[in-house]
C-alpha cells in the first residue's frame, strides 16, 4: 500500500522501476532468444509415438458412406477388470490365429511356387511318368490347401476388421509437435504485440509524466484542494493517445498488402484494446492513489497542533506541509527501493533459469541429434535385414528345389552295373611275364654293363699310373741319398766298378 503525499517523485520512481524491469525483460528476450522458442520435453521415443491408427469397421459405416455416430466413452458403461481381461484374451487369441494362418499360407505358397518352378524346368521332360504324376498330384494338393488357407485368412481379416479394438472415426489427439508449433506461433504473435505495446506505453508514459508534473505543481499551490480537472486531463490524454494509435494504424495499413489487411486490422484492434485497458487501469490507479494521498495529507494537516490558532492568528508556516509530504515521499522511495531490490533478485533468479534452460536446450539438441543418428542406423539395419532375408529365402528355395530334384533322381530305377571277369592270380601273371622280362633285361642291360666295364678298366689303369708316379716322386730324395752314400762308400773301398753299376741301377729306377 502506497503512503500519503504521492507526487511526481514517486511517479518518476515507479516509472523508473517499471522501465528497469521492462528493459531487463527486453534484454533477456534479446540475449536469450531461445526463451520464446519451442522447448520440447525430454520424452522417450515410444512416449512421443502416436496411438495405433483406428481400424475401419464395416458395421460402423452408414449406408450413405458417412461414418455412423458411436457413443463416446462418457456414454458407455464402465467395464470391470475381469470383463476387460476376457475381452483382451479373446482379441489376443484372434490375433494369434490370424498370424498362424498367415504363416501357414506363406509356407504353402512358397512350396507351391517351388513345385511349379520344377514343373516348368527344362529337365522335367526327362523325369519318369510316375514322378510327373506324383508332382502333379502334389501341386494340386498344394493349390487346394493354399485356397483353403487363403479363405480362412480372409475370414480372420474380416473378424479383425469387425473387432472393436479402438474407437473408429474419432480425431487423432494432437501430438506434442503440433502443440509446440501452435504455442510457438502464439508466442511470436505475442512478442510482436508486446513490442508495439511497449512502444506505445513508452509514449504514453512520457505524456503521463508531463501531466503528472503539471498536476503536482497544481497540488502544491492549492495545498490539496484540487478538483477533478486532472481526471479530465487524464481522460483527454487517453483520447489523444487513442488518436495517435489510430494514426499509427493508418500508417501501418498503408504499408501492407491487400491480402494482409484483415489480419493486420484484427491484430491492431486487439493491441488497441489491450492498450486502452492498460491505460485506463493506469489512470484509475493513479487517480485512486492521488485521492488517497489527498485524504492522508488533509488528515495529517488536521492533526497538526495549532492549526486552528494559525488560521485565526495568522498564516501558518509553509514548511510544515512540505515536510510532511517529504516524509511521505521518503517512505514511498524506501518502498520503491525495496521493490527494486526484489526485482533485482527476481532478475537474478530469471538469469539462473535462463542458464538452466540453455543447458536443457543443449541437452535436448544432443538427444535429438543422437535420436536422428539412431533412426538412420535402424533404417540401415532394416534395409540390410530385408536384403539378408531376401537372400535367405532365395537360398532356401534353391535348396528345396535341389532336394526335390535329388529325391526325384533317387526315386528313379537305375540299371545294374555290368559284371567284371574274374581277376588272374599273381603266380600266373609272374609266370607269363618272366620270359619276356628276362629277354628285355638281357637286351637292355648288356650294352650298359659293357660300357660300365670299359669305364672301370680305364679308371683302374689311370689310377695305377698315377700311383706309380706318386710313389716315384716320393722316392726320388731317397734314391739320391742312396747314390750319395754309395759314392762315399766307393771312395772309401775303391770299388769303382760296383759303384758305377749301382749308380746305373739307381738311375734306371729313378727313370
Amino acid at each position: 500500500m502506497a503512503g500519503p503525499g504521492h507526487s511526481r517523485e514517486p511517479s518518476a520512481g515507479r516509472h523508473a522501476a517499471a522501465q528497469d524491469g521492462r528493459n531487463f525483460r527486453l534484454q533477456a528476450s534479446s540475449s536469450h532468444p531461445h526463451l520464446g522458442e519451442d522447448v520440447k520435453p525430454s520424452l522417450p521415443l515410444a512416449a512421443r509415438m502416436p496411438p495405433p491408427p483406428p481400424l475401419r469397421s464395416s458395421s460402423n459405416v452408414a449406408p450413405n458412406g458417412h461414418q455412423a455416430s458411436r457413443p463416446g466413452p462418457s456414454n458407455q458403461t464402465e467395464v470391470s477388470y475381469e470383463e476387460r481381461r476376457a475381452m483382451w484374451a479373446e482379441r489376443v487369441k484372434l490375433l494369434s490365429e490370424a498370424v498362424a494362418a498367415r504363416s501357414e499360407y506363406v509356407k504353402l505358397q512358397e512350396e507351391l511356387e517351388s513345385m511349379q518352378r520344377l514343373s516348368r524346368s527344362v529337365r522335367f521332360d526327362e523325369v519318369l511318368e510316375e514322378d510327373k504324376a506324383r508332382m502333379d498330384a502334389r501341386i494340386s494338393s498344394l493349390t487346394s490347401q493354399c485356397d483353403a488357407k487363403k479363405t480362412e485368412l480372409n475370414r480372420m481379416l474380416v473378424r479383425l476388421t469387425d473387432a472393436d479394438f479402438w474407437p473408429v472415426g474419432q480425431k487423432m489427439p494432437p501430438t506434442l509437435e503440433d502443440g509446440h508449433a501452435a504455442m510457438q506461433t502464439t508466442i511470436n504473435e505475442l512478442k510482436k504485440s508486446l513490442a508495439s505495446l511497449y512502444k506505445l506505453i513508452e509514449d504514453t508514459r512520457a505524456d503521463f509524466a508531463k501531466s503528472r508534473e503539471t498536476q503536482a505543481t497544481a497540488f502544491t499551490d492549492s495545498e490539496g484542494n484540487q478538483t477533478t480537472e486532472p481526471r479530465a486531463a487524464k481522460r483527454r490524454r487517453l483520447s489523444s493517445g487513442d488518436d495517435t494509435l489510430v494514426e499509427d494504424e493508418d500508417r501501418k495499413r498503408a504499408m501492407v498488402t491487400a491480402a494482409e489487411v484483415d489480419e493486420l486490422r484484427g491484430k491492431l484492434l486487439e493491441v488497441e484494446r489491450q492498450l486502452a485497458d492498460v491505460q485506463n487501469e493506469m489512470v484509475q490507479h493513479d487517480n485512486e492513489l492521488l485521492q488517497e494521498i489527498e485524504d492522508l495529507v488533509h488528515s495529517r494537516l488536521e492533526d497538526i497542533p495549532g492549526s486552528a490558532s494559525t488560521s485565526r492568528g495568522g498564516r501558518a508556516p509553509d514548511n510544515d506541509p512540505k515536510k510532511q509530504r517529504d516524509n511521505v515521499l521518503d517512505h514511498i522511495r524506501r518502498d520503491l527501493d525495496s521493490t527494486g531490490n526484489d526485482i533485482l533478485s527476481l532478475a537474478q533468479e530469471v538469469a539462473g533459469l535462463i542458464k538452466q534452460m540453455n543447458a536443457k536446450d543443449q541437452e535436448q539438441t544432443n538427444l535429438r541429434l543422437e535420436n536422428e543418428q539412431l533412426k538412420q542406423r535402424v533404417e540401415a539395419l532394416e534395409q540390410q535385414h530385408i536384403l539378408d532375408m531376401e537372400a535367405f529365402h532365395a537360398n532356401r528355395l534353391e535348396m528345396q528345389a535341389l532336394n526335390t530334384a535329388v529325391s526325384t533322381f533317387l526315386s528313379q530305377p537305375h540299371p545294374s552295373p555290368p559284371t567284371l571277369p574274374p581277376q588272374p592270380l599273381f603266380e600266373e601273371i609272374a609266370k607269363d611275364i618272366h620270359p619276356v622280362l628276362k629277354h628285355l633285361l638281357s637286351e637292355d642291360l648288356k650294352p650298359l654293363l659293357q660300357e660300365s666295364h670299359q669305364k672301370v678298366s680305364n679308371m683302374l689303369q689311370e689310377s695305377t699310373v698315377n700311383a706309380w708316379r706318386d710313389i716315384l716322386s716320393r722316392l726320388k730324395p731317397t734314391i739320391k741319398s742312396a747314390e750319395v752314400v754309395a759314392a762315399l762308400i766307393n771312395q772309401v773301398h775303391g770299388n769303382g766298378e760296383e759303384d758305377m753299376a749301382e749308380q746305373s741301377v739307381f738311375s734306371k729306377m729313378s727313370h
